[in-house]
């Protein structure tokens, strides 16, 4: 699967690049997006707690990735992330899933159609935005974009994409390439879903966005380690945790501390702080689970507690993660109640790779004014 990819200057001359057979270039369905790169401070533990132990974090081993000290950055670090606006002015922004973590916004389309992206980096250091496929994507053209400018993006998707028996949808995921290690383990990385023809609809006349059909829920998830000693915001996070240059040049000869900047997280979340993950017993939904690292020996084997899920016509409730994967899974959930979904890997799972999932059931009495 290979993505072509037009990467113009504002007000600068149109060069497409396009793999798709002649006769495929008219008639695609465009797909706008406005998607920025922003600095914010994240905290990998937000409820300041141990969940999956029910301790505080000093007293786990979550103490060396979240707490802070003279010597340590802790749970809390400067990123850049990518966020979506609802036009090319860039004053509204989108909600953000909360549950996402600092994944970017999703992006959506259908095989043979054409997404435009124009792209604001209103962080303070290069970056930019460039979709990655199973397979090598490293010939795409593209160049960085400085801070305070934009760019506008042009994929056209083949309609050629090679969909699984049963399986209507595909994921991809976009990242920066201005730093490929630096940018990636900043948090600039976000999903990209590309349906079979026909699989997106508005729910209803009004609606702003379309969904897929036949899919009550969908849910995206990557397990990921991410050194932020690595970042492109690394010095950023260490000044603000009160980290003197001097300290700093000591600190880089010591393991432990080398170590403690290495977030074993789902979605930016460690130790069971993700936000609220819920489905609805009944109901379908499918879970895209991403890995993305650079690194070919880190590998991940995501597992779920209470429900199994239908992958590749298998019935599973764990899937093996490579380095670089884009697994996706279906479920019905048919167990009430809150559920762990973690990686199996011993070191990563002690290290907090594990969150929460809550399969909840509704309920209907009457009361709700139906039928009255």
């Amino acid at each position: 699967m290979i993505i072509t990819l037009l990467v113009l200057l504002l007000n600068a001359a149109v060069q497409v690049i396009n793999c798709a057979p002649t006769g495929q270039e008219n008639n695609r369905t465009i797909r706008n997006y406005y998607i920025t790169a922003e600095e914010i401070v994240w905290n990998y533990a937000p409820m300041g707690w141990d969940n999956l132990r029910d301790q505080p974090l000093e007293n786990t081993p979550a103490k060396l990735y979240t707490v802070r000290t003279p010597t340590r950055i802790g749970a809390v670090y400067h990123k850049a992330i990518y966020r979506q606006y609802t036009s090319s002015a860039f004053k509204v922004p989108i909600a953000h899933d909360p549950g996402l973590g600092t994944l970017g916004p999703i992006i959506r389309a259908q095989a043979g159609d054409q997404v435009r992206i124009l792209f604001y980096n209103k962080a303070s250091k290069p970056h930019s935005l460039h979709p990655h496929t199973s397979k090598k994507t490293d010939s795409l053209p593209g160049k960085s974009v400085e801070p305070g400018l934009m760019y506008q993006y042009i994929w056209n998707i083949p309609s050629n994409v090679n969909f699984p028996v049963n399986q209507s949808s595909v994921a991809w995921t976009y990242a920066s390439k201005s730093n490929t290690v630096g940018d990636l383990n900043a948090g600039l990385l976000g999903p990209i879903v590309i349906y079979k023809p026909g699989t997106l609809v508005k729910p209803s006349p009004g609606s702003t966005f379309e969904r897929p059909q036949g899919i009550d829920q969908e849910i995206f998830t990557i397990m990921m380690t991410t050194d932020e000693g690595l970042s492109t915001y690394f010095s950023e996070s260490v000044e603000e945790a009160g980290i003197s240059l001097d300290t700093l040049e000591t600190l880089r000869t010591d393991p432990l501390f080398e170590e403690s900047n290495r977030m074993y997280h789902i979605n930016s979340y460690v130790f069971n702080n993700n936000a609220d993950l819920r489905v609805f017993y009944g109901k379908p939904v499918r879970w895209y689970v991403i890995a993305f690292e650079l690194e070919d020996e880190d590998v991940h084997t995501a597992h779920w507690h209470g429900s199994t899920l239908l992958y590749h016509g298998h019935r599973v409730d764990v899937v093996d993660l490579m380095s670089v994967s884009f697994e996706v899974l279906d479920m019905i959930p048919d167990n009430e109640g809150q559920w762990l979904f973690h990686c199996h890997v011993g070191q990563h799972f002690e290290a907090g790779m594990t969150s929460f999932y809550e399969v909840e059931k509704e309920e209907y009495t009457g009361d709700e004014g139906w039928g009255k």
